[in-house]
């Protein structure tokens, strides 16, 4: 029965790495354009797609609405996710939310939150201002502002300030590269960069642009209603020096942190800063999420299978 639930799903092992089942859409789907059409594909092979929603484990605490930085009257908060206490000092993992740039919440990564809270790891999910409100540079300003708060405040949570990951997807995930390439040349660290290290010792970046003056930057800069245009100010054509000053394969250093890029479908997007992580021998790893959409990271099955990679990987390097 198991044999046949599999090869009605169209599943394979391809990928993962830990014997999870990654998903396919059958032969002959037409491609779904949103995921309620996504669940009904799957929904008709028996497989459930859902938004993945975790619950707290026993002692795993929440500390919403904390505020990080302030900038001029405005607040910035992070929500807090606390482990079980238990006497082993734990890693921290601040989280950053997609959204195009232009839209979602911090509350959009709590399902990670507490996923990697369950395992022992303190975890933030935060905010930053988005580019209707203010452009690039300002919301990587404002990540590396969090990391320094974390850093600071790391052993009131008996938290190691020298074991901080960032995690992002999509635009979140430009954001999460960026950070853990941009060094002191790119001079992106904001107006309290002699407030701390906002340093990170590993990064995840999930199914989101790692170079941002490429051929494919360029074609969706000049759309009607650009995501990239509203961020960065212009088309690359009109302010081209700003999507290189933003592009984190532009800034991979020998002092690059680790890196696990996670994928949708293939691995072509991430080919230039995968090549500059392997010129410079920084370790990295990469996983390909298939049978599903973007953002599916976030709905179950992938859920399952992009988060234990994760934590494999944050076992590996954050030590």
């Amino acid at each position: 029965m198991r044999i046949l639930l599999i090869i009605a799903l169209g599943l394979s092992l391809g990928g993962t790495g830990f014997g999870q089942l990654m998903p396919s859409l059958p032969k002959g789907s037409k491609w779904p354009q949103n995921f309620r059409e996504l669940r009904e594909i799957y929904k008709s092979t028996g497989l459930e797609v859902k938004r993945a929603v975790v619950p707290k484990a026993q002692g795993v605490m929440a500390k919403p609405d904390i505020v990080y930085v302030r900038r001029g009257g405005r607040e910035l908060k992070l929500d807090l996710f606390l482990p079980k206490p238990s006497k082993k000092v734990a890693s921290i993992v601040v989280l950053i939310h997609g959204g195009g740039w232009r839209k979602g919440s911090r509350t959009g990564e709590h399902s990670k939150a507490i996923w990697l809270a369950n395992r022992g790891y303190v975890a933030a999910s935060v905010e930053y201002r988005l580019a209707g409100e203010e452009k690039f540079p300002a919301a990587i300003h404002d990540c590396k502002d969090a990391v320094r708060w974390m850093r600071a405040n790391a052993k009131r949570f008996n938290a190691s300030p020298d074991r901080i990951a960032v995690c992002g997807g999509s635009a979140g995930a430009h954001l999460a590269a960026l950070m853990a390439a941009a060094g002191p040349l790119a001079k992106l660290e904001g107006p309290n960069e002699t407030k701390g290290s906002s340093a990170v010792q590993a990064v995840i970046v999930i199914a989101g642009p790692t170079e941002t003056d490429g051929e494919r930057a360029g074609e969706q800069s000049r759309k009607p209603d650009s995501n990239y245009r509203l961020f960065f100010g212009g088309t690359i054509d009109e302010v081209r020096s700003i999507y290189a000053r933003a592009s984190p394969a532009n800034w991979i250093s020998k002092e690059t942190p680790p890196m696990l890029i996670i994928g949708e479908h293939s691995m072509n997007s991430a080919k230039a800063i995968l090549g500059k992580l392997n010129k410079m021998k920084i370790p990295n790893e990469t996983l390909v999420l298939k049978g599903g959409i973007h953002g599916e990271w976030n709905w179950t099955p992938w859920f399952s299978i992009t988060m234990n990679r994760v934590d494999n990987f944050l076992n590996q390097h954050l030590k």
